[in-house]
């Protein structure tokens, strides 16, 4: 079996044992109890992006939509259909919403920023307002709140954009900053925020603090600052993967799906020659996410996985035919509720 194939198996079933460990779970549903914000985070496939890992928050809190460049448009058919579905349930539950819409950059690599906009951080910044924008639109901003936020990938730092063009870069604050502190800045910077949003928004911005710290300490190797990513995943249900660089992630909801596709394979093509493993060449995968497995539901899913894996490999063949004999092929179904990733035949 393929190297990275085996790896991202095996991690796998850690991460679902672990999402579904008793401790773990019993936790999960206090903290939610005590942070009931629905929190979606709109970034890019970029496999240095993982929100999770850069707030020190546990999988299942953040909702992931990816595309390239953090690129989205709110009337793309697949992706409007999710978002009102995610909307209802937030609120069929009793709960508000946290909408971040990031942008990416590298402060002291110009060519290590979004490759999605050509290392454009303008680009890439103006793409995140209209997004935030569009969201204020059709929403508003008291029960759904749109937030500009930038990550920069040297520090892994996040800089929240206020209301007014204010902003607050977490790598400039100290550790020792305090909950209260933290609580009025946002205030400040978001005067229209949701009090309960705020609190629910605290434990993110105390876990980057402390994320950032981490790094400062450990030291960053070059590695850490370039695209290494070996796996090319399409489709949605891949938060349980849990590391950064590790994978170019393409959300199913841009209607011409040839262009992250094919950006991520010209990213993947040129990593191997980075790489010291070129031997294992890169993964391509498909994933299809499940949320309940009564009757149809997981057979229309396995499709749905086959069927992805089989557009991609297409549009690598027509785009970037050079990836295609370094390709192993990886297809499969995700449990929402338990994050276990079942493979599929092909």
């Amino acid at each position: 079996m393929n190297k990275i194939i085996e790896f991202l198996l095996n991690h796998n079933e850690l991460q679902s044992a672990q999402f579904c460990d008793p401790n773990v779970a019993l936790e999960r549903r206090l903290r939610r109890k005590i942070h009931p914000t629905e929190i979606g985070v709109f970034k890019c496939m970029d496999g240095r992006l993982n929100l999770s890992v850069m707030t020190n928050t546990p999988p299942g809190f953040l909702t992931p939509f990816r595309n390239m460049g953090a690129e989205f448009d709110l009337g793309w058919p697949e992706l409007n259909a999710l978002i009102s579905e995610w909307i209802d349930y937030t609120l069929n539950m009793g709960r508000r919403c946290l909408v971040l819409t990031t942008y990416h950059w590298s402060k002291g690599h110009w060519e290590h920023g979004c490759g999605g906009f050509d290392n454009n951080v303008d680009q890439a910044l103006s793409a995140a307002l209209k997004l935030r924008k569009q969201f204020e639109r059709v929403f508003g901003i008291k029960v759904v709140y749109p937030l500009l936020v930038g990550v920069e990938t040297d520090s892994d730092a996040l800089v929240i954009h206020g209301e007014n063009e204010g902003v607050l870069d977490l790598s400039k604050c100290s550790a020792s900053i305090s909950d209260e502190e933290l609580r009025l800045n946002i205030e400040q910077l978001c005067p229209n925020m949701h009090p309960q949003i705020v609190c629910d928004f605290i434990p993110l911005l105390r876990g980057n603090i402390e994320h950032i710290a981490e790094l400062r300490e450990q030291g960053r190797e070059i590695s850490d600052y370039t695209h290494q990513e070996k796996v090319i995943i399409v489709g949605r249900g891949a938060d349980w993967l849990h590391q950064l660089n590790f994978a170019l992630i393409v959300g199913p909801y841009d209607p011409n799906l040839s262009r992250p596709i094919t950006k991520a394979a010209s990213i993947a093509l040129g990593n191997l020659s980075r790489r010291t493993d070129i031997d294992q060449g890169t993964v391509l995968m498909s994933s299809a996410l499940i949320r309940d497995s009564i009757a149809y539901k997981p057979l229309l899913a396995v499709e749905k996985a086959r069927t992805m894996l089989d557009v991609a490999r297409a549009i690598i063949t027509e785009n970037v035919p050079q990836l295609i004999p370094h390709l192993h092929y990886l297809a499969g179904i995700v449990d929402a509720n338990t994050r276990r990733f079942q493979r599929i035949n092909l």
